[in-house]
């Protein structure tokens, strides 16, 4: 399953959001021997600021059993 949205405000930020949620079941030569779940998000947000330049803000979160934990920043 995916989703995201993208919302602007009448003076404030243009806000991004995207989330990603999926049961792993392997290959077909290799299954796991349980379904392994994985989400992973992201919100970002975006201020324009002078002459079509932007300060963007972005926080991005992973969690489950495929891909190791991780929080990060930009």
């Amino acid at each position: 399953m995916v989703s995201g949205t993208i919302s602007a405000f009448r003076r404030g930020p243009v806000l991004t959001t995207r989330l990603s949620y999926s049961r792993n079941f392997g290959s077909y030569k290799q299954p796991y021997a349980q379904v392994v779940h994985q989400l992973s998000t992201l919100v970002a947000a975006q201020w324009p600021f002078w002459s079509g330049m932007a300060l963007t803000t972005t926080l991005s979160l992973d969690r489950g059993e495929l891909l190791p934990d991780a929080l990060g920043d930009i």
